[in-house]
C-alpha cells in the first residue's frame, strides 16, 4: 500500500495474481483510492510478499517523493 507520512493508508495495491518469480512494476499516478490527485510530498510505499515457506524479507517499504 501507499501510506502518508502519518501512517494513513491513501492506496491499497493489494492484489491477487500469481506471477512468477522475478522484478516487477506497479505504476502509480499519485492518486488515493477514490481517484484524487495526492498532494505533492513524501509517501511510504510498502509491498509485502506471503511465501509458503513464511521466509524472512518478505516485506519491503520505501519512500517515494510525489511532484508535478
Amino acid at each position: 500500500g501507499v501510506y502518508d507520512l502519518s501512517g494513513r493508508q491513501v492506496l491499497d495495491l493489494a492484489f491477487v495474481t500469481e506471477r512468477p518469480s522475478g522484478d516487477h512494476r506497479v505504476p502509480w499516478g499519485g492518486r488515493d483510492d477514490a481517484g484524487r490527485l495526492l498532494p505533492p510530498g513524501v509517501y511510504v510505499v510498502r509491498v509485502c510478499v506471503p511465501t509458503e515457506a513464511d521466509a524472512a524479507g518478505t516485506s519491503a517499504a520505501c519512500l517515494v517523493h510525489l511532484a508535478y
